[in-house]
């Protein structure tokens, strides 16, 4: 329902044909993906839901935009509700999504997580390794075993 007719041209959903690009086939390309929905020479639009979210993607900045405005106001016709503030716009290197993005460089990938989210893993561990340096139990323990001897009493 939310995609609608895949031919008509007014539709950000739009496509016309399926682009297999397997290994091992002639027109191979890495960059692309191994099945795609195209719309004459470019990439058609979807949009792919995660949890509670719903993110586009396609061949245009501009049809990604249309596909995700159309997913969101369809779900929230038919009573779903969509946070139009956790969109974001299309781009090339999003950032991350569930807390980790990912990269291909020279037939590498790496994962990479958001410098705000490294910085409170290191303060985690610093503190983790302050209480085993200094031998002192963690606050939330100690505050666990008064609560128990509470109970218990």
């Amino acid at each position: 329902m939310v995609r609608g007719n895949h031919l008509d041209a007014n539709n950000p959903f739009r496509w016309n044909r399926v682009r297999v690009n397997l290994p091992g086939c002639n027109h191979y390309d890495p960059r692309s993906p191994w099945i795609s929905k195209m719309w004459f020479k470019s990439e058609g639009n979807d949009v792919k839901p995660y949890v509670d979210d719903i993110r586009g993607h396609g061949g245009t900045e501009e049809g990604t935009r249309k596909a995700t405005r159309r997913a969101s106001s369809v779900t929230q016709y038919l009573g779903e509700q969509n946070a139009d503030r956790k969109n974001r716009p299309a781009s090339k290197t999003p950032g991350p999504w569930c807390g980790s993005f990912f990269s291909v460089s020279k037939g590498s990938v790496y994962v990479y997580i958001s410098q705000e989210k490294w910085d409170k893993a290191k303060q985690y561990i610093f503190a983790w390794a302050g209480q085993v340096k200094d031998e002192k139990p963690c606050k939330q323990k100690q505050k666990n075993l008064c609560d128990q001897r509470k109970m218990g009493s």
